[in-house]
């Protein structure tokens, strides 16, 4: 558990690193694709407003000639974009608001909607700078992505915005599906990562058993040194075990020099006292010898 649980977390860290990477680089390069889409269809559609005309609307004019035709050019240019809104804006230097939009349906906005951004948001366009959407807004729940770009009358002056949202559901689509995909392709991952590490760890640690129960063998086996560890393993173990069986190796020799001194010691000690033996022999004939002599001697006298 001390290899595996930390191996597992590195390996985890790395995927939601290399996954997080992955899937924050695609999404930063789609958004982009659509951006510039967007900027491209608010260029294209522009061309097809006149700011003379467009300055002179109000609200109420939904039904004139004027705003029916700027209506239609820029219906035609959503066929010819691929964009999903296209719509004019206006300002008072304070807020924002509708004025042209391409959408016929229910939903359609009038001229003086107040538009959700306000003009500080918008301030570069209303001077004559493009300005794009570098996210996905969905907080009207859709997901779009936004390009505005000025609306000039014919003496050079910005008259207005043209605003351009292109559909980026399916960038959504794919970001969701991506993510989905780098968590079922890491949790696969982790888990065959585990399985791998759960072997090789347990291969190991059968081999560490066996040399851990052979030494316990040898512990217990009443001082038996000619035992062996049999280990063929091909690692680390093998080396253990034949280290181990170096050492037994050395005992016994030395055991065996033990015991051959302890002969030699045994044979010299009986020898000794043989030797002492056959020494206090002599004295005692000795002692009987002269007991004899100074007998004869007071025997004598």
């Amino acid at each position: 558990m001390k290899i595996l649980l930390p191996t597992i977390v590195m390996i985890l860290a790395d995927i939601i690193f290399i996954c997080y990477t992955l899937y924050g680089r695609d999404q930063q390069n789609m958004i982009s694709m659509a951006a510039d889409q967007a900027l491209v269809a608010a260029t294209t559609s522009v061309q097809d407003v006149y700011g003379n005309s467009i300055r002179t609307l109000k609200p109420g004019d939904e039904t004139s000639i004027t705003y029916e035709m700027a209506a239609e050019a820029l219906r035609e240019d959503l066929e010819f974009t691929g964009a999903k809104y296209l719509y004019t804006l206006y300002t008072d230097g304070d807020k924002v608001y509708y004025g042209v939009d391409a959408d016929d349906s229910e939903n359609k906005c009038m001229i003086g909607e107040e538009f959700g951004y306000t003009y500080d948001e918008l301030k570069t366009v209303f001077e004559g700078e493009p300005f794009v959407q570098e996210f996905i807004d969905t907080s009207e729940g859709e997901a779009l992505i936004s390009a505005y770009v000025p609306i000039y009358d014919n003496e050079g002056k910005v008259v207005g915005a043209l605003g351009s949202d292109y559909d980026a559901s399916d960038i959504v689509a794919k970001m969701a599906a991506m993510k989905s995909s780098c968590i079922k392709i890491g949790t696969g991952a982790v888990v065959f990562a585990g399985i791998v590490l759960f072997l090789i760890i347990s291969f190991i640690m059968k081999n560490v058993k066996l040399v851990n129960g052979k030494i316990y063998d040898l512990v217990h086996s009443e001082g038996d040194l000619t035992k062996q560890l049999e280990v063929k393993s091909g690692d680390e173990m093998e080396l253990m075990a034949g280290n181990v069986n170096a050492l037994l190796t050395y005992i016994r020799d030395i055991m065996l020099n033990i015991d051959k001194c302890s002969d030699s010691l045994g044979a010299a000690s009986k020898d000794m006292a043989k030797q002492t033996t056959d020494a206090s022999g002599s004295i005692m004939d000795i002692s009987a010898t002269m007991r004899q002599e100074i007998g004869k001697e007071a025997a004598s006298t």
